[in-house]
């Protein structure tokens, strides 16, 4: 029987004004699985994330991390996480980010990836949005974690970058990793995710292998496919589809 490595049950939050955020959202994740969770800005993705990484606690319902809550499993280092809004310290090189979050992890030598090397004696001020984020994902794997949760982790990275993340990625999930992330890149589902959870409105409306979702549209490879099978899930067509209005909360 499979370990289930994250599971959320009936999650509900909302506002001190008693908006709506998340409403009733159930998700189960096994071990060494990869979830994609997708939706249009406002949808919930960044808040659900955040839960998953103790960052706020839900008004209902309840998350577990290997049979943990959140902030007990990052106690014990069982979470990496990029999220967004997460600062670095701006007057430090990479080099001593990397080792001052090392020493909290108690890796004892830790060693920059080659990616990082040319950039080890830069400050993080003076980094572009792209090399922020390669720094964060640094950071994130240095505790060898169970689990991954990554908040449009590629944003800022020119397209050489992120095949490289990904490549890392599914490096660790083939170690045995269990990875959340959100995204709004179809070619970051295709060939990368086991399951597609779409978000709308704070509820889940669809839960999926990509081939399920790409079966439910025009069934073809890529981002097409997709937005038209998530567009069907969702029970909508894609020409009632409306901008997302992208005030207010994260997604």
């Amino acid at each position: 029987m499979a370990e289930t490595a994250l599971h959320l049950e009936q999650v509900g939050k909302r506002t001190h004004d008693g908006t709506v955020i998340l409403h009733d959202v159930t998700l189960t994740l096994e071990a060494g699985q990869m979830m994609a969770l997708m939706g249009g800005n406002g949808a919930g993705k960044s808040t659900l994330l955040d839960l998953v990484c103790g960052l706020t606690t839900p008004t209902s319902g309840r998350v577990t991390i290997h049979g943990h809550p959140p902030r007990a499993a990052i106690r014990a280092g069982g979470i990496g996480a990029m999220v967004q809004g997460g600062s670095l310290l701006p007057e430090l090189t990479v080099a001593e980010t990397i080792r001052t979050i090392a020493a909290l992890h108690r890796v004892p030598r830790p060693t920059l990836d080659e990616d990082l090397l040319p950039l080890a004696d830069r400050r993080v001020g003076a980094l572009s949005g792209g090399e922020r984020q390669r720094v964060k994902w640094a950071l994130a794997i240095l505790g060898n974690p169970r689990l991954l949760v990554l908040d449009e982790p590629t944003a800022g990275m020119d397209w050489h970058s992120r095949l490289r993340f990904w490549r890392q990625v599914r490096h660790h999930r083939d170690l045995g990793t269990t990875v959340l992330y959100a995204t709004h890149y179809a070619d970051e589902v295709d060939g990368t995710a086991d399951l597609v959870a779409q978000l709308e409105a704070g509820r889940l409306v669809s839960l999926a292998t990509p081939a399920q979702v790409r079966a439910a549209g025009t069934q073809e490879v890529g981002g097409a496919g997709l937005f038209t099978g998530l567009a069907a899930l969702a029970g909508h067509r894609l020409s009632d589809q409306k901008p997302a209005r992208t005030e207010g909360h994260r997604s």
